[in-house]
């Protein structure tokens, strides 16, 4: 245990001990995973003896007891756990808020399920049994995250010595599913973005040509762009700007920079951005300062007053900010993701899935697909807003016969690995072109 028994204790049974519960002197005993049972009101001390020493012989070596009662550093988890709790949130200091929140209930989760163990008596069977009670049901991605932050748990414990070996250790990472979501392709695109609203049309349209999210484009301002005096000329040869001539292609004339902080990983170097505002991009931007709403935000929405409450300075009625805004004209990342899928859902689109009747065994394991509505697929495997900036890091990419991801595709991503870009690439096909050739026979 992680403190001296008291003198009252001292001399008897590894297990045995008594509390005063409601002005009564009660024995109870401690099994070693910290769980406290207590013996009926009537029972003495001698038969309280008796029976943990009979309960001991049988499921408690005698190495075991000694462990339990020499042993300081084998400490109850809830004794310790501020400590524990501080040095967790101190080595995670630079993430972003929302994980901070996941962090701290996964810490509260895992303080009511071993809190009242002793430290080295947790066992690998004890960690499969906390997977079970609250991530049974998740997603093998979930439940591989989950077991990630049992194993940092558990090193920050062996770390103050009061563990001898990290038990989430032993447990395998399960195999990750594959992508279930249907990818969004540019025929479907537009068809969404001919019928968005404004501010929708807005936020789709900076996405693909940014390859950024629905939460880097709620946050994307006016004063984020950073004009040149003069357009200036991307030169390939050279990799640097140069003055626009008339024979300059018009995708290569740069307006100016648009600066991206990306809040996923702000701690990396790689979450900074500076992307080159074109022709498109800008047309984007000069599109949404025309609608006549004073908002500091590309994508923005005016507001109508939602209550009857006025302002007792000036009169008006009170207009609320959304959550997590700084603007009332601003718009949420979830209501950009929102308002796609509401356009989605409605123009009743449809998509190609595996036929799930088909006998591949009879055709040469060859998938036949079938055109059903999208409708009809769960939400989740739908195509979301998210898509979009898979499907321009696909368009980007679409051109390059090098095999091996650009550096320049991942750092407009502001993508940190080029493995991280990959996985935007997946599920779709890729045709590669090869010169015409005649296989001789003769």
């Amino acid at each position: 245990m992680g403190r001296q028994r008291s003198a009252k204790n001292k001399n008897l049974p590894v297990g045995l001990y008594s509390k005063a519960v409601n002005g009564e002197e009660r024995w109870y005993y401690r099994k070693k995973d910290g769980k406290e049972t207590y013996f009926p009101r009537e029972t003495t001390l001698d038969k309280a003896i008796e029976a943990v020493l009979l309960y001991n012989q049988k499921h408690r070596t005698s190495i075991e007891a000694i462990l339990e009662t020499k042993d300081r550093f084998n400490v109850k988890i809830t004794d310790v756990w501020p400590n524990i709790v501080k040095a967790i949130f101190d080595e995670k200091a630079s993430n972003a808020k929302s994980s901070k929140e996941t962090l701290s209930n996964d810490l509260e989760r895992f303080h009511l399920f071993f809190g009242k163990q002793f430290s080295k008596s947790i066992s690998r069977g004890h960690v499969s049994e906390y997977l079970d009670e609250y991530h049974g049901a998740s997603s093998n991605n979930v439940r591989n995250r989950k077991l990630s932050f049992l194993q940092t748990v558990f090193e920050e414990l062996m770390d103050k010595g009061y563990m001898d070996e990290n038990p989430a250790k032993f447990l395998k990472f399960r195999k990750i599913e594959s992508k279930q979501r249907k990818r969004l392709f540019i025929e479907t695109f537009n068809k969404i973005l001919k019928a968005a609203p404004r501010h929708i049309k807005t936020a789709m349209q900076l996405a693909l040509q940014t390859t950024h999210g629905a939460a880097e484009i709620s946050n994307m301002r006016y004063d984020d762009c950073e004009f040149f005096e003069t357009p200036l000329a991307w030169d390939i040869k050279s990799e640097s700007y140069v003055k626009v001539s008339e024979a300059t292609d018009e995708a290569l004339v740069v307006y100016g920079m648009l600066k991206i902080k990306r809040k996923k990983n702000k701690s990396k170097a790689a979450s900074a951005v500076k992307i080159p505002i074109t022709a498109e991009i800008k047309k984007v931007i000069d599109e949404s300062k025309a609608d006549g709403i004073e908002s500091p935000y590309i994508v923005h929405k005016a507001k109508k007053p939602t209550n009857k409450k006025r302002c007792e300075k000036t009169g008006k009625f009170v207009i609320k900010v959304p959550q997590g805004c700084s603007h009332v004209t601003q718009i949420p990342s979830s209501d950009i993701g929102g308002g796609f899928s509401a356009v989605r859902d409605a123009l009743n689109l449809t998509t190609f899935i595996e036929n799930p009747d088909y006998d591949y065994r009879e055709n040469r394991d060859v998938p036949e697909f079938i055109e059903v509505k999208m409708n009809s697929l769960d939400k989740s495997k739908r195509p979301n807003f998210h898509e979009i900036r898979a499907l321009a890091l696909f368009l980007l990419e679409e051109d390059n016969t090098e095999g091996e991801i650009k550096d320049d595709t991942s750092a407009r991503a502001a993508h940190s690995e080029k493995s991280t870009t990959k996985i935007y690439l997946t599920g779709r096909e890729k045709w590669n072109t090869v010169k015409p050739a005649i296989v001789r026979t003769k």
